[in-house]
């Protein structure tokens, strides 16, 4: 079986990891409980670590749980913002739950919904970047739909 080369793709440090490029492929997981609970969720953390995991990552997508992980955390991604196919069932929080993770003083990468439509909303509601899965994969050139995403910050910078 012939063996498919790798696409090129940006390199993205995560706490250090090191993802994307010619990087080898990280062990990632994400916790399942609810992130309120934090000496369980600080928990289920520990258990994946010790299992191998590279990166683990925690839903935060309400007021509370950002007040509860911020101490810890180097950056929040919140979501679900907007409706979203990938996400179903899980109403979109609006951009306000971007402004109010962004009070905490952490990095926030808004994720859920998120189109080039919404992301000035999103950058001037405090957020410093942005997840996406539809709105690049299904453009007819994702590398287009990607700069489009990210020209609001960008144009500020």
């Amino acid at each position: 079986m012939a063996v498919k080369p790798r696409r090129s793709a940006v390199v993205v440090d995560v706490g250090g990891v090191k993802v994307g490029g010619n990087h080898p492929i990280v062990v990632q997981s994400m916790t399942n409980t609810d992130t309120v609970d934090v000496p369980s969720t600080v928990n289920q953390v520990m258990a994946l670590a010790r299992a191998g995991s590279e990166l683990v990552r925690v839903t935060v997508n309400t007021e509370q749980a950002a007040a509860a992980v911020h101490g810890g955390a180097d950056y929040l991604v919140v979501g679900t913002i907007y409706d979203s196919a990938s996400h179903p069932g899980h109403t979109g929080a609006g951009a306000g739950l971007v402004r109010e993770a962004a009070k905490l003083g952490r990095p926030v990468i808004a994720i859920g919904g998120v189109t080039t439509e919404r992301a000035a909303e999103l950058r001037d509601a405090g957020a410093y970047g942005i997840a996406t899965i539809s709105a690049a994969w299904r453009a007819r050139d994702p590398a287009a739909a990607t700069l489009a995403l990210l020209a609001p910050w960008l144009e500020a910078a």
